[in-house]
C-alpha cells in the first residue's frame, strides 16, 4: 500500500518532467494566475475569465442571497454584473461560471444550492453508502469536474451522470438468493 501511494505521488511529477504536454498544461496554469494576480488583462487568460465570472457571480449571489437570481435571467445578470463591476473582460468573454456550485448558488441561492448540495451529497450523508467501487469512483470524478465546469446544465452532462449513475449502482451486488446460489 505504501509502494502504491508513493507510486501515484511521483506520477505528476514525472508526468512534469517526462511528457512535454504535461509540462506544458502545468506551467500555462501557473502563467495564467499569476497574471491574473498581477492585474494583467484577464481576456487571454483561461484561467483569469473563469476567475472573473466567479467574481462576478458571487457579487450577483450577494444581491439575492436566499434565492438567487433565476436561472432563466442568469445569463442576462451576469453581463449587468461585469458592466457593474467594470471588469477588465471584453463583452465577447463574458460567460458563466465555470463551477456547478458557484453558478447554482448564483442562480438558486443558498436555499437552491443547499437543496442541490444535499441531493449529491447524499450518498456521503447515508447511513447505507453504496458499495460500489465503481459507484465512488465516478461520483467522485464527476464531482471533481463539477468545479471546473457546469456539466449539468447541458443535455449531454446530465445524460451522461444518469447513465453512469444507473451502470454503476448496484454493480457489485446480488440479490440474496443469487448470492446462497453462488456460495
Amino acid at each position: 500500500a505504501l509502494l502504491l501511494v508513493v507510486g501515484l505521488a511521483a506520477l505528476p511529477i514525472a508526468g512534469y518532467y517526462g511528457l512535454d504536454s504535461f509540462k506544458n498544461r502545468i506551467d500555462n496554469t501557473t502563467m495564467d494566475v499569476t497574471e491574473y494576480f498581477e492585474g494583467k488583462d484577464p481576456n487571454n487568460l483561461s484561467i483569469g475569465t473563469r476567475l472573473e465570472s466567479w467574481k462576478a457571480a458571487y457579487g450577483l449571489w450577494k444581491k439575492n442571497p436566499l434565492v438567487g437570481c433565476g436561472m432563466a435571467d442568469l445569463k442576462a445578470d451576469m453581463t449587468d454584473q461585469y458592466v457593474e463591476d467594470k471588469t477588465g473582460l471584453c463583452g465577447e468573454n463574458f460567460q458563466l461560471p465555470h463551477n456547478q456550485f458557484i453558478q447554482n448558488l448564483a442562480g438558486w441561492g443558498l436555499l437552491g444550492l443547499l437543496t442541490i448540495s444535499l441531493a449529491w451529497f447524499y450518498p456521503i450523508l447515508s447511513r447505507s453508502w453504496p458499495k460500489d467501487l465503481i459507484f465512488w469512483i465516478f461520483w467522485l470524478n464527476y464531482s471533481f469536474a463539477m468545479l471546473g465546469e457546469s456539466t449539468m446544465e447541458r443535455q449531454v452532462g446530465v445524460a451522461f451522470l444518469v447513465t453512469c449513475f444507473m451502470l454503476s449502482l448496484g454493480v457489485g451486488s446480488l440479490p440474496k438468493e443469487d448470492a446462497v446460489a453462488t456460495t
